[in-house]
């Protein structure tokens, strides 16, 4: 697989794209990847491409391990709450 990303600072905006087969390992591997750039900020959103995935290897116990391992803040600026 192939994943990319870019940080628009500007529009406090992580751009990710995945290309490919994607795993849990690859996704993973993403997150500690942002964690390391020195241009992260948690408090940024983001937005995820998988248009151009051909399959996406997860089991339920991985999705729910990704959410709560969620390396972006619950209270951003601009982020709604559900009412």
């Amino acid at each position: 697989m192939s994943r990319t990303y870019e940080i628009d600072k500007q529009r406090r905006l992580v751009i990710s794209t995945a290309l490919g087969a994607i795993t849990f390992a690859d996704l993973l591997a993403h997150q500690d990847k942002l964690l390391r750039d020195p241009d992260f900020d948690p408090s940024f959103s983001q937005i995820i491409d998988f248009t151009r995935i051909t399959s996406l290897v997860l089991e339920a116990s991985d999705v729910h391990t990704l959410a709560q391992r969620n390396i972006f803040s619950r209270n951003r600026a601009g982020h709604r709450r559900p009412e």
